[in-house]
């Protein structure tokens, strides 16, 4: 793609500035899990990785290029509303998964005219995924350069993770095999796992969106669809150990996580 979108002409040289190249979002690893070097180094005994990997991502769909063809489009290389902020906070760094810009929060939390805070979620598969200091710094970078000059002279476009609201699942499972009983439960608790980690989670199994609250109705639903389960027979939403009722209140600045998931089979009535 060359200046301004325009395509090269076939057999045309290219000048790249830079370019880096990888194994996509394989790479991003969680935290102590790359436990090898590539060779040989004296003297070192073992090794491995404090904190996550961050910064692969896969190419792009056709669908996804589309949608930020039409982004540039509409802010032009300018951040004036907070979608721009989004869309560009995306197009800084392919490892920037889901993002949310809040204008007119301070970084206290106050509302305050003259400030931008961009919550950013990097593409990862620890269970809470955080943005590193470098990528935070990288993107607030790549905004100010493109943000008004009030807003970037001043340094008020503040760049940070999310606040993560672990929510917790207490119920009780019914399997159709009672000598499954143990399988059956491991199978519920990988999927509730799964159902309500950041990036993979949701009843879409796109992520959670930053302020979408938790519905009883699509965790039960997601339960109901393991295999070998018979029925759930009770289920209850929690934060901090506290039932939560039919749903569970999300903040603007906050994003499902999982919290504390506590089962119990049961052999159901039919069961000798």
């Amino acid at each position: 793609m060359g200046t301004n979108g325009r395509v090269a002409p076939a057999g045309s040289a290219v000048l790249v500035r830079e370019m880096s190249v990888g194994g996509g979002s394989k790479g991003n690893l969680p935290a102590r899990t790359i436990t090898q070097l590539l060779g040989v180094v004296p003297g070192i005994q073992n090794v491995f990785n404090p904190r996550a990997a961050e910064g692969g991502a896969d190419g792009e769909a056709p669908g996804a290029v589309l949608s930020a063809r039409r982004g540039a489009v509409r802010h032009r290389g300018r951040a004036m509303e907070g979608a721009d902020y989004e869309v560009l906070a995306v197009e800084a760094s392919p490892a920037v998964r889901i993002v949310r810009a809040i204008p007119g929060r301070n970084p206290a939390g106050q509302l305050l005219p003259g400030w931008v805070t961009v919550l950013i979620i990097p593409y990862s598969r620890d269970p809470r995924p955080y943005p590193s200091f470098g990528l935070r710094e990288h993107v607030r970078q790549y905004l100010e350069r493109r943000a008004p000059a009030d807003l970037a002279g001043l340094h008020r476009i503040r760049v940070t993770g999310p606040t993560y609201l672990p929510v917790g699942v207490a119920a009780t499972v019914v399997p159709l095999d009672p000598s499954q009983a143990g399988v059956v439960e491991k199978s519920v608790r990988d999927r509730l796992e799964r159902f309500l980690h950041p990036l993979f989670g949701g009843p879409g199994g796109a992520g959670w969106d930053l302020g979408r609250d938790v519905y009883a109705s699509d965790v039960a639903a997601e339960i109901e669809r393991t295999p070998g389960l018979d029925y759930l027979e009770d289920l209850a939403l929690t934060v901090d150990g506290v039932p939560q009722g039919d749903s569970v209140r999300v903040a603007d600045e906050e994003v499902v996580a999982a919290g504390a998931i506590v089962l119990r089979l049961d052999e159901g009535e039919g069961a000798a």
